[in-house]
C-alpha cells in the first residue's frame, strides 16, 4: 500500500512540474544587430530589414518585434496617414506614432526616451519599450551584439 501511495505521489509531482513548464511563457527572442535573421523559441526567421542602433537605442522593425512578442498579424494596425502603429496582445493595447516620443498604453500616455522612426520605408520601434510594454524582459548581449527578449527573470 505504501508503495502504491509513493507511486501516485511521484506521478502527481511529475505532472505538476510538467503543467508548470507548459504554462510558462514560450516567447524567447533574439534579434542580432545589423542582421536580417532573428530567433524565436530556437527557430530562425528572416526579416526584410535589420535592427540598428541610433542615439544609443536599439531599433527593431515593428512587425518582427511584435511577432516575437506573440502579437498576431491581424493585431498589428498601421495608419499610413498619421504614421501610427497600434498593437494588441491580450488585454494590452499599445499605440505609437513615428517621431513622437510618447506611447499610449491602454488609457495611459507614457514618455519614451526614443521615438519610433522611419528608415528605408520601414517603421522601427525601440525594442525595450515595446517588449516591456507586453510584459517581457529585455537584455543586451554585448558579445553577440544581440537583443534578448524573454519572460521576466530572463
Amino acid at each position: 500500500m505504501k508503495k502504491l501511495i509513493s507511486i501516485i505521489l511521484a506521478c502527481f509531482l511529475v505532472l505538476s512540474v510538467t503543467v508548470t513548464a507548459i504554462a510558462a511563457p514560450t516567447y524567447n527572442a533574439v534579434f542580432y544587430l545589423n542582421l536580417n535573421k532573428y530567433m524565436v523559441n530556437n527557430r530562425q526567421f528572416t526579416m526584410d530589414a535589420t535592427p540598428f542602433i541610433e542615439n544609443n537605442r536599439t531599433f527593431v522593425p515593428i512587425r518582427y518585434l511584435a511577432y516575437a512578442c506573440g502579437v498576431k498579424d491581424e493585431d498589428i494596425k498601421w495608419d499610413n496617414t498619421l504614421e501610427t502603429v497600434t498593437m494588441k496582445l491580450g488585454d494590452t493595447i499599445l499605440q505609437m506614432q513615428v517621431g513622437i516620443d510618447q506611447s499610449i498604453q491602454g488609457d495611459l500616455v507614457v514618455d519614451l526616451d526614443a521615438a519610433p522612426i522611419m528608415k528605408n520605408g520601414r517603421t522601427y520601434l525601440p525594442a525595450r519599450w515595446i517588449a516591456e510594454a507586453f510584459g517581457y524582459e529585455v537584455r543586451w548581449d554585448e558579445q553577440k551584439k544581440a537583443i534578448l527578449i524573454g519572460a521576466p527573470g530572463l
